[in-house]
């Protein structure tokens, strides 16, 4: 098996974040454009429901990536490793029964 074979085996569970992650760089860059300086709420303006709702998304997506996301790449590498020295006791036949 060559290296970028396994490189890309071991990505590949990663996929799915870095899409994540991708998509919300992409929202941040409209939301800072659509709610400009001002924010999404003006003492003396209206509400505007589309970007409130807007705001909801932008506030859920955040707590994801900086939560959620570094917790499940923890977890994976954790679980990653554990598979790999469990894997190399089971060839060198010093599982314990």
């Amino acid at each position: 098996m060559t290296a970028a074979r396994i490189i890309a085996r071991e990505l590949r569970p990663y996929a799915a974040l870095a899409a994540g992650l991708l998509a919300y760089g992409i929202l941040r860059v409209v939301f800072a454009h659509v709610a400009g300086s001002e924010g999404f709420a003006t003492p003396a303006g209206l509400l505007d429901k589309r970007l409130a709702v807007f705001t909801l998304v932008m506030l859920v997506m955040r707590i994801t990536v900086i939560v959620l996301v570094p917790l499940i790449v923890t977890y994976r590498i954790v679980r990653r490793l554990f598979e790999l020295g469990e894997h190399r006791r089971a060839e060198r036949g010093t599982v314990p029964p």
